[in-house]
């Protein structure tokens, strides 16, 4: 898990996006978001986001979170990880990988997948 001191934003930049862009998981605390980071990160393309991708990674983070949440009905405190890894989510998250398709309209549920969707170079796809 990535390593976050509070009030040090330069240790974990897309944290703080992440605070700016995502009001509605303040109540999430910064570990357990650094976690959903770390997934996010592995999902989201410099190439296809270039100057933005540190704001991607927060956006696709979000999105991964507002889905999770989706699934586990509005729960309270914080989203585990281990949420995603249910049989559904797992199959879905492999497919989503190698179709661009897939991953369009998986990334349409939500406003920050509809961000990413919107931002993304033209023509490029990895």
């Amino acid at each position: 898990m990535p390593s976050f001191n509070k009030g040090n934003e330069k240790e974990h930049p897309v944290l703080s996006i992440f605070r700016l862009i995502a009001e509605e998981f303040s109540e999430l605390s910064d570990e357990n978001i650094c976690q959903w980071i770390a997934l996010a990160r592995l999902g989201t393309s410099s190439r296809i986001y270039r100057r933005l991708h540190l704001h991607a990674i927060a956006r696709r983070t979000a999105h991964y979170l507002t889905m999770a949440k989706k699934t586990q009905g509005e729960a309270d405190g914080d989203i585990p990880l281990s949420s995603l890894s249910g049989e559904n989510a797992s199959e879905s998250y492999a497919i989503n990988l190698a179709s661009p398709a897939l991953d369009d309209a998986f990334l349409r549920e939500s406003k920050h997948g509809l961000w990413l969707l919107a931002n993304r170079q033209p023509g490029v796809w990895s």
